[in-house]
């Protein structure tokens, strides 16, 4: 095989690398809004301009500090969102159960709990990412609230008995 097929192979899966790596630094910012907010966001998609600089560089024949440049912008950005992703799903899932126990006692006692001391968490270690309260609305009705935050106590996602089936997001 001639330098020039090598260094031309070398170039394609470097493009390779750069397509699969800025997809998930997208995916990832992506997941920063719901898990941080919108600041976090913003950040890393303007992170993610910065592989302009190893495209650049890529162009002048600096393969190795191309790769290096590349490779540090993904390992700062991907991981972590990653991680936290995983404690989401956690989060929504706790969340989702957390919601059914309040409903079970209002079937059982014909209110909402108060607390949710009884409840018993799946996931104990999660239990300080979330808040219930039981409160009585405007049109003088039991009602409640589930919330929980992700990366930052900033955000929140909450449900409401009386909004219906729906979850929501709160961006401060």
């Amino acid at each position: 095989m001639n330098k020039s097929k090598i260094i031309s192979s070398s170039y394609f899966y470097i493009g390779i690398l750069i397509i699969i790596l800025v997809g998930l630094e997208l995916f990832a910012a992506d997941l920063a809004y719901e898990n941080y907010g919108w600041a976090e966001s913003a950040i890393l998609f303007i992170m993610i301009l910065l592989n302009a600089i190893p495209i650049i560089l890529l162009y002048f024949k600096k393969r190795l500090i191309s790769l290096i440049i590349l490779l540090g912008l993904g390992i700062i950005i991907i991981p972590n969102q990653l991680i936290v992703a995983k404690k989401l799903i956690l989060l929504k899932e706790e969340a989702a159960n957390i919601v059914n126990f309040a409903y079970l006692k209002k079937l059982k006692t014909g209110n909402f709990p108060d607390t949710i001391s009884d409840y018993k968490f799946v996931n104990p270690k999660l239990k300080e990412h979330f808040d219930y309260s039981r409160f009585i609305d405007n049109s003088n009705e039991d009602n409640f609230q589930v919330t929980y935050y992700v990366g930052t106590t900033h955000t929140s996602h909450f449900y409401t008995h009386n909004n219906g089936p729906n979850w929501y997001y709160y961006d401060d």
